[in-house]
């Protein structure tokens, strides 16, 4: 509506007045554009998928990936770190605008590994999907607070600081940019792991989805879809200034959706995201909910990120289940990341129609064969044992090439 869009004019323009404020925008929440590439050092690098150089994308696009340091091509490069990523753009009728997914996955200096997966909504929201990506590692590297909690073991403490540098950014550099963020922002994940720690930790702000996977088992943990008519989150909405909409369709279907009180917009369908400036002081917030889930006492684990393009259709079990079979076939992460994409397509396509959203997912084995044989060694496990399975190999083992990194502490 013309009214709705002037006052959300109007609110971007009262952000740009207030540039100056320090209260506002402080100098942390600069990040040069080039050091978003600066990877390499204590052997960090940092993979990500890359935008189309024209505003615009055609449907179905699988978008190809970037490595910094430039060491091999990307494909090459995330097979040997045995992790599976896709991003693709969906199908929108005729829009040839750019999809709104976006993915990253790092590692440290220091060893710990970060697998990002956003998904944007609004006009221009493909922007803050993509920045968020690359700066929540960067963040997590580069912050001296961030730093400082990973090697004292504060991980979740960590995440939490770097969702709110990394949406402080996201601020400054909309302005810079002019990208409107008031009603435009995307969901975020973030994963992170270490070799030398049997845990790994998820923080989920919106309804982008990871589960915990284990042969034998299927799905033993999932994260919460940050939805509007979840208990708390409606809750914080409504006592903060927005309000919860439910609209019916002729099928059933219940849409819900989160506007400001007595306004038609921003229409979000989850109750938490980074950008969203309209309604970020009414209750939806950009602050994660983190989740930290052991698997020492499992030879196996994966874990499996997606966006809701996977999840409209089809149910975690269904999708575990579809996953865990693929690899026991022998499937590589990247090949079951492509068949669960195409999956997911067919099911879009068996209830919508022309109709398909962005569909992007990551698949890592939560220890890689190297990593699972130095924790049995580590455990007391013979080396005949290991080398018998083919899950090591004596000379990368022992001359230095893959030394464990320094212990990080526990929380």
């Amino acid at each position: 509506h013309p009214k709705d869009q002037a006052y959300l004019h109007t609110l971007h323009e009262a952000l740009i007045r207030r540039r100056g404020d320090s209260e506002v925008f402080d100098e942390n929440s600069v990040i040069p554009e080039k050091a978003l590439d600066t990877w390499g050092a204590g052997g960090s690098w940092h993979v990500y998928c890359m935008l189309p150089l024209v505003p615009c994308e055609p449907g179905f696009t699988t978008r190809p990936m970037m490595v910094c340091p430039n060491l091999m091509d990307a494909d090459k490069f995330l097979a040997r770190q045995e992790v599976g990523a896709i991003n693709t753009k969906g199908q929108k009728g005729n829009n040839p605008a750019v999809g709104q997914d976006a993915c990253s996955l790092s590692r440290l200096k220091d060893g710990w590994e970060v697998f990002c997966l956003m998904d944007g909504h609004g006009y221009d929201g493909h922007w803050p999907a993509q920045h968020s990506c690359r700066t929540m590692p960067y963040v997590l590297q580069n912050n001296t607070g961030c730093w400082t909690m990973l090697k004292q073991g504060q991980v979740s403490a960590a995440l939490l600081h770097a969702f709110d540098k990394v949406q402080a950014n996201l601020v400054y550099e909309s302005l810079a940019k002019d990208v409107e963020l008031q009603v435009a922002g995307c969901t975020a994940l973030c994963i992170l792991k270490h070799e030398s720690e049997p845990r790994v930790w998820v923080a989920t702000a919106g309804d982008t989805r990871a589960l915990l996977l284990v042969p034998g088992h299927g799905v033993v943990a999932q994260t919460i879809d940050h939805k509007p008519n979840i208990e708390g989150e409606k809750e914080r909405l409504e006592q903060m200034g927005c309000e919860v909409t439910f609209i019916q369709h002729e099928d059933g279907f219940v849409e819900e959706r989160v506007n400001l009180k007595g306004q038609d917009f921003p229409g979000l369908c989850m109750s938490r995201s980074l950008g969203d400036l309209a309604v970020k002081d009414n209750g939806v917030t950009h602050s994660p909910t983190i989740v930290e889930w052991g698997f020492q006492d499992k030879d196996q684990a994966y874990i499996l990120a997606a966006s809701d393009g996977v999840w409209e259709f089809l149910k975690s079990e269904t999708v575990a289940h579809m996953v865990l079979n693929a690899l026991e076939r022998g499937m590589t992460c990247q090949e079951v990341v492509e068949s669960l994409m195409r999956k997911s397509r067919e099911t879009w396509r068996e209830n919508e129609d022309d109709y398909c959203d962005d569909i992007t997912i990551i698949l890592s084995p939560l220890r890689t064969k190297d990593e699972a044989a130095r924790a049995r060694l580590n455990h007391g496990s013979t080396c005949s044992a290991c080398c018998g399975s083919g899950l090591c190999s004596l000379s990368s083992l022992f001359n230095g090439k893959n030394k464990r990194p320094e212990k990080v502490a526990k929380s």
